[in-house]
């Protein structure tokens, strides 16, 4: 009985022995896997980092970093921002990776989408990014012209964000923002007006690109240089749009007239 009984833990105590062997395989597996996915995590997010987006501090641009804690400062008063409320986005970048932006924004003065994130504001790469969703609005990257007096070569392209208003394919209609100051004045009890201090508010810009333009131009205000836009279609263009009481500086409008140009080529 004695021998059977020790036959018996013994076959035991290996039996365990080998459990303890197997579940320990089984959880150092598990662990390398969960250490492996947060190096690999780790590293997709300094790839997107590198590929997408950056801080602009770190680029030296000092004046944009002033202009975002000013305007977080004064509840965006100076409207340095399109939404007074940060949104979030859905940002697509060219080799497919997607980034989801918890709080997002559109800086007017230099046509930066900017977000933030752990504490630091950071700016998309255009060039890097296909485009951005947000609630109600989508911006897309496209070249813009710009001059450099100080420089010997004649331009500059560089990639700006913009609002698409209408994606016709061959040709679009853009939108972004410029800022404007106006002094705010009131009555002094002696009957004087006094100024006293200013306000601000977005006024719209309208571009457009064709597919074989190099970049952006201003959309046309003059109603003649409007309707060369749409060459062999531009008289039905300015029919359609007169039939229907239209005008090509209602942005609503202008949306209703592309929309049209871009069925009577079908």
């Amino acid at each position: 009985m004695t021998l059977f009984y020790t036959f018996y833990l013994k076959m035991y105590y290996i039996n365990t022995m080998k459990n303890w062997i197997v579940l320990s395989k089984i959880c150092f597996g598990l662990l390398y896997l969960l250490v492996s996915s947060l190096v690999v995590h780790a590293q997709d997010e300094q790839v997107i980092q590198q590929n997408i987006y950056a801080n602009p501090a770190a680029i030296g641009n000092q004046q944009f970093i002033q202009s975002f804690r000013d305007s977080k400062a004064n509840n965006n008063k100076d409207k340095s921002f399109y939404y007074d409320d940060w949104e979030s986005v859905v940002a697509l970048a060219n080799d497919s990776t997607q980034l989801r932006i918890k709080k997002a924004n559109f800086h007017i003065a230099t046509s930066k989408l900017v977000f933030e994130k752990d504490g630091q504001i950071l700016e998309l790469f255009p060039d890097k990014i296909d485009h951005v969703k947000f609630v109600n609005e989508v911006y897309k990257p496209f070249p813009v012209k710009i001059d450099k007096k100080d420089s010997k070569r004649s331009e500059f392209i560089e990639a700006q964000f913009f609002e698409v208003l209408f994606d016709g394919g061959d040709i679009k209609l853009l939108r972004n923002w410029k800022v404007e100051k106006m002094r705010k004045t009131g009555n002094h009890p002696m009957g004087i007006q006094t100024e006293v201090g200013f306000t601000y508010k977005h006024k719209e810009k309208l571009f457009y690109i064709k597919e074989d333009d190099k970049y952006v131009s201003k959309l046309p205000r003059s109603k003649k240089k409007f309707a060369k836009l749409f060459g062999k279609q531009r008289k039905e263009v300015i029919e359609y749009a007169s039939k229907h009481n239209l005008s090509h500086k209602s942005t609503n409008d202008l949306k209703s007239i592309f929309s049209f140009y871009q069925m009577s080529r079908m």
